[in-house]
């Protein structure tokens, strides 16, 4: 704490818990796995949400290790905070290039900016997009399987999907 000295009252500068700051321990703590930050946020009250993908998977060993680090690293007694390091989880929408590579081969059900949902197969990731594999099938009638009409390979930029998941089939 500083008090500054000839004003009538005292001003006191704190380090502020920044996305920066957070990002650096965060990555420090990571470097030499294969876990990595999908998003960061800070929001009013100090409240600290950090969500962690990795090549292969996230257990809560990972989580819990994560925010431990973060926590020694911060100091509550010259700000509050509020810590919550999870998994970027199945349900939420890929992220980073290092995301989709990761599911190659899978389904994704994918929505642009306008809504519009299709469900594809992955079939390779760049810098800028993602390629998808769509089959366009015939309808089928009751209890059959729908045949495969044509197959169409297309070229999707990351910014202009930011709503794909993976597809995700319960039986």
């Amino acid at each position: 704490m500083v008090i500054m000295r000839g004003l009538t009252s005292p001003f006191y500068f704190f380090d502020m818990i920044t996305e920066t700051t957070i990002l650096e321990i965060a990555e420090r703590n990571l470097e030499g796995t294969d876990r990595f930050i999908v998003s960061l946020k800070i929001s009013t009250g100090n409240k600290i949400d950090i969500f962690i993908d990795s090549d292969s998977s996230v257990s809560i060993d990972d989580c819990i290790m994560l925010n431990r680090a973060i926590e020694k690293e911060l100091d509550r007694e010259v700000e509050d905070f509020e810590l919550m390091v999870s998994s970027a989880g199945i349900t939420n929408p890929l992220r980073l290039p290092r995301q989709f590579a990761k599911h190659i081969g899978k389904e994704l059900e994918i929505r642009n900016n306008d809504g519009k949902k299709i469900v594809a197969t992955l079939t390779a990731v760049n810098d800028d997009g993602f390629f998808v594999n769509i089959q366009n099938k015939t309808k089928s009638k009751k209890g059959m399987i729908p045949k495969v009409k044509s197959e169409e390979t297309m070229f999707l930029k990351y910014d202009e999907y930011p709503d794909t998941k993976l597809y995700i089939v319960f039986n």
